[in-house]
């Protein structure tokens, strides 16, 4: 029995000792799981929610917005991560502020006009050039069509280049006309080129106007002189031919008066031949007169002035003037009773008297009467 007790005894002490036993062990196991949940909980706030952040924070970094900034601070490691991210940030919104004020400066003081137009021709943006280029106001410009500038039989084509453009993205320099706010024409080259959305679509082209006009102009004027200047040049080449012709055509009626002096010596003075051989001699000095008219516009020969009686010089030049206007035009002589003379080279008169002739024959194609009159008249001084 004794035995039996003690046996019992023990059976019943090792039972408690390992209930004791399995009690600790919950207990440690408890300890254990608790502070392993603490060191989680503790990881997390310390680790992994900053890093969460830091992640949050460059992914909005990266889609444009510069001014976020992590938030997080602290004296170890991920604190210090933190601050060298916020940093980063700061510069890189420093300098894409720095980089738009550039760009906003370039595009407002640029030499040209730049326009932005939508795929729908509105014009979104422009700078300031718009006001001495065209009269508008950016206020005024920005949200119309740009049919407001461009010229109406110019605006299919440019409708035409600007599908393009945001079509295929390629760049064209052409030139159109721009109507400006008080409705004057501007001559201008505009290059354009396509603007690529964030989503990859071409949605907007980009404009930079030079306005030629005065370009165009002057070009226009040069052609004008140079044209001029071919004038002068073949009038120049005609007087020389006229020159030569004149002192050529001289040499005869040289001796043509050498023959009619010749012949003269050998006729009796009642002769009648002495008539025709006075026509000859009149005809010859006529002929000399234009000579003279010729050399002087090859500049070969200064004018002669003489005195000169208008109403004689008009009646010598009757028969020629009226051959030159011809059958439709009455020619009509009015002499002055008493003319005063004047100095000037006959030459000169006759040339003048013919050019009026002609003048006064081209402006009546239908016919009409040519009156060349004599007078005295009195001119006060200037």
């Amino acid at each position: 029995d004794f035995a039996d007790r003690k046996a019992e005894e023990f059976r019943v002490e090792t039972r408690e000792t390992k209930r004791r036993l399995l009690g600790l062990i919950g207990v440690l196991a408890l300890l254990f799981i608790g502070s392993g949940l603490l060191v989680v909980r503790h990881l997390q706030a310390r680790i992994v929610k900053p890093l969460q952040g830091l992640a949050g924070t460059a992914r909005t970094l990266a889609e444009g917005d510069y001014s976020v900034r992590s938030g997080y601070q602290g004296d170890d490691e991920i604190g210090a991560l933190g601050a060298a991210f916020d940093a980063m940030a700061a510069r890189v919104e420093f300098a894409q502020a720095s980089l738009e004020d550039r760009y906003k400066k370039i595009f407002e003081t640029a030499a040209f006009l730049i326009t932005s137009v939508n795929a729908e021709g509105i014009i979104v943006d422009c700078n300031a050039r718009i006001t001495p280029v065209l009269g508008y106001t950016k206020d005024e410009i920005t949200g119309q069509s740009m049919g407001t500038i461009i010229h109406p039989d110019d605006l299919h084509t440019a409708q035409d280049a600007l599908e393009e453009i945001l079509s295929t993205g390629s760049s064209y320099d052409k030139h159109y006309r721009m109507v400006t706010k008080d409705g004057s024409i501007r001559r201008v080259v505009i290059n354009s080129s396509a603007l690529m959305g964030e989503d990859g679509v071409y949605e907007l082209t980009i404009c930079i106007i030079e306005d030629i006009t005065e370009r165009v102009e002057a070009e226009a004027r040069g052609d004008s002189l140079e044209a001029q200047l071919h004038r002068a040049r073949r009038m120049e080449a005609v007087g020389q031919l006229a020159g030569g012709v004149a002192h050529d055509f001289n040499n005869l009626l040289t001796g043509v008066n050498g023959n009619v002096e010749l012949a003269r010596q050998d006729l009796h003075p009642s002769d009648p031949v002495h008539q025709s051989l006075d026509e000859i001699t009149q005809a010859t000095g006529r002929a000399a007169d234009l000579i003279r008219q010729l050399l002087m516009f090859s500049r070969k020969q200064i004018a002669d002035p003489k005195v000169v009686d208008l109403n004689a010089r008009v009646t010598e030049l009757e028969r020629m003037l009226v051959r030159i206007i011809g059958e439709d035009v009455t020619f009509i002589s009015r002499a002055a009773a008493q003319p005063g003379t004047v100095r000037i080279d006959p030459s000169q008169l006759d040339q003048v008297l013919i050019n009026l002739a002609v003048n006064a024959r081209d402006a009546m194609p239908g016919g009409g009467d040519l009156v060349i009159e004599t007078r005295n008249a009195s001119l006060a001084a200037e």
